[in-house]
């Protein structure tokens, strides 16, 4: 369908021709992907999204974010947040907005420019799929927080430089020496170019030994990915290791 509107406010007509086609499914979208500047708030007819389980909301306000947010039930299945590309580099998503409800308990978090999740907050989400450039996550203690279930992959994108022995303190690990790698040399290779170079090692769960994340620490990002999965053969039980799936484009 081809519409043309002449002598009048594009922007604002787009919008109300969307909400209008919203409105006939009585807003029970369950995606919603919006990507706008100055969305005019003021005459949306939008009061609830209580069927949207997966979010993708591009804005350069936060005042934006937490108006689409908060209209969003608190259990959602995927987040994405992104500024705008012209604000990218210099947008910061404050704590307060992070710890909205949708986004502490959404499984499959990406937040694009600068993420202010603090170590205590990060700890507390449900999310087993994350992807976000921190500038607050410090090196103390956040890797000890409670496990989630089926959790796949955090990247952690910062120039920051971590110190290894602080990240893992307190936790059983097994470094990537030339032991391992001789062992699970087929993985190592694959996850090296896959994933990425860097200071690597093994956690291994403190409920099931034969379960292991992998912790990787290079020059633009720190990331933790399940990669150990527990298997039997033979009566025999032992780690089966591979690389991860991409989450995130």
């Amino acid at each position: 369908m081809k519409v043309i509107w002449n002598s009048c406010n594009y922007y604002k007509k787009a919008v109300e021709y969307a909400e209008e086609w919203m409105k006939k499914v009585r807003f029970e979208l369950k995606e919603l992907s919006v990507g706008m500047s100055k969305y005019p708030f003021e005459c949306s007819l939008i009061n609830s999204l209580t069927h949207c389980k997966e979010i993708r909301i591009g804005s350069d306000s936060l005042d934006d974010f937490r108006w689409w947010l908060q209209k969003m039930p608190e259990k959602v299945t995927s987040i994405a947040l992104f500024p705008l590309e012209s604000e990218r580099e210099k947008f910061i998503f404050s704590p307060g907005i992070l710890a909205l409800p949708q986004i502490m308990n959404s499984p499959k978090i990406y937040v694009g420019g600068k993420a202010g999740f603090p170590d205590d907050q990060l700890i507390r989400l449900k999310a087993k799929v994350m992807n976000f450039d921190c500038i607050n996550i410090t090196d103390e203690n956040w890797i000890n927080g409670k496990g989630i279930h089926d959790f796949r992959q955090l990247l952690l994108w910062s120039t920051q430089p971590r110190d290894h022995s602080i990240v893992t303190r307190g936790i059983q690990i097994r470094p990537w020496d030339e032991g391992f790698r001789q062992e699970a040399r087929g993985f190592c290779d694959d996850f090296d170019r896959c994933c990425g170079r860097g200071w690597a090692c093994q956690i291994t769960s403190k409920i099931n030994p034969f379960q292991r994340l992998t912790i990787c620490i290079n020059e633009d990002r720190t990331s933790i990915y399940a990669t150990g999965k527990r298997m039997e053969w033979g009566g025999k039980v032992y780690t089966d290791y591979s690389i991860p799936s991409t989450y995130f484009s």
